[in-house]
């Protein structure tokens, strides 16, 4: 006779470290895709608390049912604590269940048949120890428990290291795309687990060809999930690069702008310095010939023109003069009003290259969609200022129409052919966080702007 209270301990021994080891295994899943990990510790422990309380206050639920109770509470969890990528952290609890399902799914088929295995053996040998059974039991109770820990820990980390852009949000288009994988191995477990049970009960005995059937079944799904991610984060990839290059080629020609401006206030000035000499030869003779008020004009036109070969705006630095003085003259080209409030933060560790690729970008945008109804005077305004640590750009300009601002990129919706948003404000937004910064971008009424934030320490 069997120790019923020895396999009720053992029982809930393993009840308990099934519950356990799950909760661990979504806590080590979501940790590396959440900025503190204590919120990942803390997703594990209401996971395992639900699906602990669910699994031993009556009425007792289906253990599938607690999982995914106990996965949905802890996702919230998540997003209260880490309030971003909602659609991650929804897809990362929908792939948890799918894994652990087909993971159980497998640990349970090697279960039966090595545990069948072994009862056959023992029946063969004709052993009624009661010992004996109760070691038979603790050690095929520890092999479950192994085997699934083990498969569990192997698909856990595969799903880590698959997953390469964990700081990178889904779309909705994404979100559905990856969920197709995890969505049929929940489906398909469910459905195969019922018909492995039905066909125990109806036949008395385990079907060899289904339980190879299933384990196939299940191993495909789990390397079709580990693929689609490898296939999603290789198209990510190739679109970033793709962006880089785009990136680039826009410095490039910003580069290229900048110089050939340069070029032509060097060669304004190489002009001055060569009629230099004659200006003040005629400026002695008009003074020696008391020709005052001629040699006063003479001055102020001459005056004039060191001016515009220099350029009219002092931002503090060379490059920044170059990019606004060029933005400057490509506005008021098109009939844009054009006012400037820019100072360079100096003895800042903000790059001067940085700071012209923000500035072209911004204002090449604001001059591209700078527009106004009834024919009312269009404008661009930049102005920049200091808050402690802090350095904030701030760029106007009048538009007359509708912004749609993208809830998981922040960024504006165009009708551009590079996609959901133009390329200028996402370079914005890549330096910007190269200071540790942001950007940010408001309409009021007929006016948008955008914010720039630059950290200069």
């Amino acid at each position: 006779m069997i120790d019923t209270e020895m396999v009720q301990l053992i029982s809930y021994v393993c009840f308990m470290l099934s519950m356990l080891y799950p909760a661990y295994a979504m806590a080590r899943l979501v940790k590396p895709f959440v900025e503190n990990p204590k919120s990942a510790v803390y997703a594990g422990m209401v996971y395992f608390t639900i699906i602990l309380l669910l699994g031993m206050i009556p009425p007792v639920i289906g253990k599938f049912v607690a999982h995914c109770l106990g996965a949905a509470t802890a996702m919230v969890v998540l997003c209260i604590a880490d309030r971003r990528n909602f659609r991650q952290k929804a897809f990362l609890t929908l792939l948890f269940l799918s894994v652990m399902e087909l993971v159980s799914a497998m640990a349970e088929i090697l279960y039966d048949v090595t545990y069948s295995t072994a009862v056959s053996v023992l029946i063969f040998l004709q052993k009624d120890n009661e010992t004996l059974w109760i070691t038979l039991y603790i050690l095929m109770c520890g092999f479950l428990f192994i085997v699934y820990v083990f498969m569990l820990m192997i698909c856990i980390w595969l799903i880590v290291r698959t997953y390469v852009c964990k700081n990178a949000g889904l779309t909705t288009k994404e979100l559905f795309m990856l969920s197709a994988f995890p969505l049929i191995g929940i489906a398909g477990c469910l459905v195969l687990n019922h018909y492995r049970t039905y066909y125990i009960i109806e036949e008395g005995a385990r079907s060899t060809k289904m339980d190879a059937v299933s384990v196939f079944f299940y191993i495909a799904l789990l390397t079709g999930t580990l693929v689609s991610l490898i296939l999603y984060h290789g198209i990510k990839a190739e679109h970033e690069d793709r962006l880089q290059d785009r990136i680039l080629a826009g410095q490039v020609e910003d580069m290229r702008r900048h110089i050939a401006h340069m070029e032509e206030v060097y060669e304004g000035i190489r002009g001055l310095k060569h009629d230099m000499a004659n200006h003040i030869s005629t400026l002695e003779k008009l003074y020696v010939g008391i020709e005052n008020k001629e040699a006063d004009d003479y001055a102020v036109r001459l005056r004039t023109s060191l001016a515009d070969a220099a350029g009219t705006i002092r931002s503090g630095n060379p490059v920044t003069d170059v990019v606004l003085s060029e933005q400057k003259a490509e506005a008021e080209k098109k009939g844009i009003r054009f006012q400037c409030d820019f100072h360079y933060p100096s003895g800042s560790v903000i790059e001067a290259f940085d700071m012209s690729v923000i500035l072209s970008n911004a204002l090449r945008n604001a001059i591209e969609y700078a527009d106004a109804k009834d024919g009312k005077q269009t404008n661009i305004s930049l102005c920049s200022y200091r808050k402690n640590n802090a350095c904030m750009i701030e760029v106007r300009n009048s538009f007359s129409g509708k912004v749609c601002i993208e809830s998981d990129t922040g960024l504006i919706r165009t009708s551009k052919e590079q996609g959901i948003h133009g390329y200028g404000l996402a370079n914005i937004r890549r330096t910007a966080a190269k200071y540790h910064g942001d950007i940010d971008i408001t309409q009021e009424g007929e006016e948008f702007c955008l914010t720039i934030l630059l950290m200069m320490e």
